[in-house]
């Protein structure tokens, strides 16, 4: 380095500088978009989920309707209560959502474990009470489906 000239030494300390500038500056930004994606990924994950619940909703509240206009029936003395209950059900068990693969099932809310109503997938759950131990598969838990099912209506 001694014997370089002195406009060399200029020319070498200013890559050096303009390197590690470049560096610096590469790694604030790589840092920063981590740091911007992560957030967007929590955000579209969120809005994600605010959508699905809205969607989750309207199904719902189709359900309920279908049931109330059976029960309406049956308070003006149209059809009786069990055939009100039978065609509610009916419709239930036709109804689906995201592209088919969604349905609804109905069980009460008996304790310790509910009873299935009607389950348009395996009608042979119908009116057994829902005890199976292949049921104990709450988000990797060991805890039953359809007893967190109740507990999460009754909140």
């Amino acid at each position: 380095m001694r014997q370089l000239s002195i406009r060399w030494k200029f020319i070498l300390n200013s890559f050096g500088i303009m390197l590690t500038t470049v560096l610096l500056i590469g790694f604030v930004l790589t840092f920063s978009l981590q740091d911007y994606l992560a957030r967007e990924a929590k955000e579209l994950h969120r809005s994600e989920l605010d959508s699905t619940r809205r969607h989750l909703k309207n199904y719902v509240d189709i359900a309920i309707s279908l049931i109330e206009e059976s029960a309406g029936a049956a308070q003006r003395g149209e059809i009786t209560l069990a055939r009100a209950k039978q065609t509610a059900m009916d419709k239930i068990r036709r109804l689906r959502y995201d592209s088919g693969v969604g349905y609804f099932w109905i069980n009460d809310t008996g304790r310790p474990f509910p009873r299935m109503i009607m389950h348009p997938t395996v009608p042979d759950l119908d009116g057994r009470v829902l005890d199976d131990p292949r049921f104990n598969c709450v988000q990797g838990t060991n805890k039953n489906l359809f007893v967190a099912m109740v507990e999460a209506t009754e909140k």
